[in-house]
């Protein structure tokens, strides 16, 4: 048997296969595709929120960026730990609701 036949014979019974594609993990807890995270606000661990209170805005933000409000929270997934959102919103802060009773 010569070479180019025996290359002919492979090639003619080889079928391609396309590759399976990836599954979209990352927006699973733990990468189980089908559990999903389970939210909390939670106080954010830097070094420039230890100690600070959310509160109203300085002038200068309130001007540049247009918010009334800073909040030192963020969301994170309760069973894997990953961090949803860094920044919430003004209306969903815990501390907005004990400022707004005062």
């Amino acid at each position: 048997m010569s070479w180019t036949k025996d290359r002919k014979e492979i090639l003619a019974s080889d079928t391609w296969k396309k590759a399976p594609a990836k599954k979209d993990k990352k927006h699973f807890c733990g990468g189980k595709p089908g559990r999903f995270h389970k939210p909390e606000i939670v106080r954010r661990n830097e070094n420039y929120a230890l100690g600070k209170a959310c509160s109203t805005a300085p002038e200068w933000k309130r001007v540049l960026f247009g918010s009334n409000w800073y909040c030192y929270h963020q969301e994170i997934c309760s069973r894997c730990g990953k961090i949803l959102r860094h920044y919430i919103t003004e209306q969903e802060c815990p501390d907005r609701a004990s400022v707004a009773q005062r």
